[in-house]
């Protein structure tokens, strides 16, 4: 089965005071797992979107005992289950956000929503400090809760988690590829059905609590620890107030952020500008900003300045902007690599924070109207396009077993059927000069998709550029049920037939004159069905003239035939033509590649195969025509 992983979908959250007293800090929990194929999909993106909001949100991540293997759910199995059965979940990945305000697949989790609840008033404000022995093998907790005005609150509790902020582990420790965990919950304090709070307070009513907490032995980095802590009533689970303490490092330097490095590059220079933080207690002076591009040689560059370490609960980090100098890089697909090192000249006490990496295109051709592709070369992606995969999960590939019409058995595929629900993955067509074309100008493709469900609403969309991608038209957009090709539902992952093709046009005229035209089709998940483009084809009027001429240059006789047929040309072609012949259902039954064709013809042999209707596709690099062919015996 597709839709359900195992136990099902539940749902955890964080939250914040807002003013209504105080400022609120939301509440998130999360229920995932270290062998859950969809929580490795949601994380990143999620761990992004918290990450980006470190004022606004604080989260605590359950790992469970299902679906398979997660040994930080081994080490403190009897809190998560607490937690599990509190909120009633049946199933990975899940959230909650502030115990009530929220509860739905972590993927459902935005800007807007997390927004909304930090905004919303609360009644109490709470500051949690941690402090070590000298040994280091004792954690010590205070947490003071403060009444801002009066409340009451009956059947209410203090919960205290400690959480490990970061988990690395060398391989992954479960089934689903995760090798870096973000605010595991270690241990709640001092169990997992927290600790009474007055069933009522007053204006200014100081509630403390203060714990020592021997270090558990299965702690794996303990610079990485800090505390959770939040009120919730039991009888609506609203949590009123979180509040946490910050891990406590002297020597963290890292990067959060690097901008000026756009996926698609229309030069062949970058610069890119990264955003160095302190995620320690001491203030940093100095350090290393290094990169390297692909595996080439590494360059670094001194930065000095003043960054202050927090200090408070309630600091953020303090960040600056380092802009690298430009760098020069070659056409093509290449990746990047920026890290920081040596801060105060010292030993930095989180490597793992301090690495950014991603990969990056940089186009250097412009090509002439028509600009066709079939997907018939086994490169993927062809020659000058290029694939944005930001979430490294599934995305656009090759097919082998499906063509536009069945004309082939190649086409570019998404794969919405594994993809989760909101992931972007695109796919860019080479750019194009338009300066002396003429109109009509279009955009023609071929589409296949089938929904899963018509919850599972999947969208393709069309975007043009004529600035290199710094400003976007959409020009096609369609999701369920105009983008589908097939009526029903179909739960199965989709292959389409022959017959479960459409043909689509788009009008290109507004961009008559342009130097340049880049295209980019962008599938966005519904976590549905599968998607299917081919037969892409951006042409003008001179384009189509010349194409009207390459299929009428071709003739096929006899047709109907008994299977033996001549394929024939008024044009003399060298060692230039590929002729695919398939049947109705789009399996491809013949294949000849880097052919020659004139009027004297080649003889084609299909006198094997059963009666019925073929589809002979005759293409080089630059045109394509199929036509039928009748086979009667």
């Amino acid at each position: 089965m597709k839709k359900l992983f195992t136990l099902g979908v539940a749902f955890c959250f964080l939250s914040m005071a807002t003013f209504a007293q105080s400022q609120r800090l939301v509440l998130f929990e999360q229920f995932t797992q270290a062998s859950c194929g969809p929580c490795a999909a949601t994380n990143p993106s999620l761990n992004l979107l918290l990450n980006g909001n470190e004022n606004k949100i604080v989260s605590l991540k359950h790992q469970t005992s299902w679906p398979g293997t997660d040994p930080m759910n081994t080490q403190n199995p009897s809190d998560v289950a607490t937690r599990v059965t509190y909120y009633n979940v049946g199933g990975v990945p899940d959230a909650v956000i502030d115990g009530n305000a929220w509860h739905n697949h972590p993927a459902g989790v935005n800007q807007t929503l997390i927004d909304n609840r930090f905004n919303a008033p609360s009644n109490f404000e709470i500051e949690v400090l941690h402090s070590y022995n000298t040994a280091k093998d004792t954690m010590f907790i205070t947490v003071e809760v403060t009444a801002t005005a009066a409340i009451s609150t009956p059947n209410t509790v203090l919960q205290l988690g400690v959480a490990e902020r970061n988990i690395y582990f060398a391989n992954p420790p479960g089934s689903n590829g995760e090798k870096h965990f973000e605010g595991v919950l270690r241990k709640m304090l001092p169990n997992a059905n927290g600790t009474p709070v007055p069933a009522s307070f007053a204006m200014n009513d100081v509630f403390s609590y203060t714990v020592a907490w021997p270090i558990a032995s299965y702690i794996y980095n303990k610079n990485q620890l800090c505390a959770v802590a939040f009120i919730q009533n039991n009888t609506s689970k609203e949590v009123y107030q979180a509040g946490f303490s910050r891990t406590l490092m002297d020597l963290d330097a890292g990067m959060t952020n690097v901008s000026g490095m756009d996926y698609y590059n229309c030069n062949t220079s970058i610069t890119p500008s990264v955003e160095i933080t302190n995620f320690g207690t001491d203030a940093i002076t100095s350090l290393n900003v290094n990169y390297k591009i692909d595996n080439g040689a590494v360059t670094s560059i001194p930065w000095t300045g003043t960054l202050g370490g927090w200090s408070g609960p309630f600091n953020t980090y303090n960040k600056t902007t380092f802009t690298l100098p430009s760098i020069t890089v070659t056409p093509g697909m290449h990746s990047i690599e920026i890290y920081t090192s040596a801060p105060n000249g010292g030993t930095d006490l989180d490597a793992n924070n301090d690495k950014y990496t991603a990969t990056f295109f940089v186009s250097g051709n412009i090509s002439s109207v028509p600009v066709v592709e079939g997907f018939v070369s086994t490169a993927f992606p062809p020659t000058d396009w290029a694939r944005n995969n930001p979430d490294n999960g599934p995305t656009w590939t090759r097919a082998v077993n499906a063509g536009g019409f069945g004309t082939s058995t190649n086409s570019a595929k998404m794969d919405f059927y594994n993809s989760t629900d909101g992931n972007i993955d695109e796919l860019y067509v080479p750019r194009v000069n338009l300066s002396n074309s003429v109109i009509p100008i279009t955009l023609e493709f071929d589409v296949a998709h089938a929904t899963y469900g018509t919850a599972y609403i999947d969208r393709l969309d069309v975007l043009a550029s004529s600035d290199c991608g710094q400003t976007w038209n959409t020009v096609y957009t369609k999701s369920y049920p105009a983008l589908s090709t097939v009526t029903n539902p179909v739960t199965a992952a989709f292959t389409p037939t022959a017959a479960q093709w459409r043909a689509e046009s788009v009008n290109l005229d507004s961009y008559a004159g342009q130097p340049e035209l880049l295209l980019v089709f962008r599938g966005i998940s519904g976590y549905g069905n599968n998607l299917y483009i081919d037969n892409i084809n951006v042409a003008d009027l001179a384009a189509s003239v010349y194409q009207n001429t390459f299929d009428q240059s071709f003739e096929i006789y006899p047709n109907p035939s008994n299977g033996v047929f001549n394929v024939r040309s008024t044009e003399n072609f060298n060692d230039d033509l590929n002729i695919v012949i398939s049947n109705v259902i789009g399996q491809e039954v013949i294949r000849l590649q880097n052919v020659s064709l004139n009027q004297a013809g080649l003889l084609i042999d299909l006198s094997k195969q059963l009666s019925g209707t073929y589809f002979v596709r005759i293409f080089n690099e630059e045109n394509v025509t199929t036509q039928k062919i009748t086979l009667t015996k």
